[in-house]
C-alpha cells in the first residue's frame, strides 16, 4: 500500500529538519512509524525570522515493519541534503508506542537523536520524549485529540531557546485530503513567532 503525501507549510521551526507529518505532530516526532510500502512526499516553506526564508523537500518511506527512513533537501541559498531514520521499539496491540530516531544526519553536521513514547488517553494521546539539539538533551511533550470525525487538535513543545511550542487543528477532508493550521510560539524572544498551513493528500495507489 503506497501513499503520497504533499504538505505545504508556510512557517516551520528551523530546528525541525523534517516535516512533522505524517509520523509526527506539528513540530515534534511521535512514536508513529510509516507502514511498510507507504511513502510520503513533503514540500515545506519556512520563515524562521525576518531575514531568512527556507524551502525543504522531503521523501519519507516505510522501509520495513516498524522502520521508516527519509531524505530532506533544504534550500536556504545552498542545497543541503539530510537523512533521518526512525524505528519503533515497543508496541501495544500492534501500534508503536515507543520509537528511537535520528534526524539531521549529514556529514559535518550534528545529528539529532531522540526517543519518544505515546500514551493513549481516551480520544487523545500524550507524547513525551527527549531530543539532542544544540548539544543539549531537551525534553519534548505533545498531545493530539480527536474532536470529531473531521477535526483533530494537536499541540507540542520542546524545551530550549532554540526550540518552540505549537498548537493547531487538523481538518480531515474527503478523498484523503487533510488541512492543518497551527501557531508557532518560539521559546526565545529573539525569534519571531510564526504560523503553519499544512495541506496533505494521501491517495491509495495499490
Amino acid at each position: 500500500m503506497l501513499y503520497i503525501k504533499i504538505n505545504l507549510i508556510v512557517f516551520l521551526l528551523t530546528v525541525a529538519s523534517v516535516c512533522a507529518a505524517p509520523s509526527g505532530l506539528l513540530i515534534i516526532p511521535t512514536a508513529d512509524v510509516l507502514d511498510r510500502g507507504i511513502a510520503s512526499k513533503c514540500i515545506a516553506c519556512s520563515k524562521p525570522d525576518a531575514d531568512n526564508t527556507e524551502t525543504a523537500f522531503q521523501l519519507q518511506f516505510g522501509l520495513l515493519s516498524g522502520i521508516e527512513i527519509g531524505y530532506d533537501v533544504m534550500d536556504n541559498g545552498t542545497s543541503i541534503g539530510v537523512w533521518n531514520i526512525k524505528s519503533a521499539i515497543a508496541w501495544h496491540e500492534g501500534t508503536p508506542i515507543v520509537a528511537l530516531g535520528i534526524q539531521n544526519i549529514r556529514s559535518g553536521e550534528d545529528s539529532q537523536p531522540y526517543i519518544v513514547g505515546c500514551i493513549p488517553m481516551g480520544l487523545g494521546r500524550l507524547h513525551a520524549g527527549f531530543i539532542d539539539t544544540e548539544d543539549h538533551i531537551r525534553p519534548m511533550l505533545g498531545y493530539d485529540r480527536s474532536l470529531s470525525k473531521h477535526l483533530t487538535l494537536q499541540a507540542d513543545y520542546t524545551a530550549g531557546d532554540e526550540n518552540a511550542a505549537s498548537i493547531g487543528l487538523v481538518i480531515h477532508l474527503r478523498n484523503n485530503l487533510e488541512l492543518a493550521a497551527g501557531y508557532i510560539r518560539n521559546n526565545s524572544g529573539a525569534s519571531r513567532d510564526g504560523y503553519m498551513f499544512n495541506l496533505s493528500w494521501s491517495p491509495r495507489m495499490f
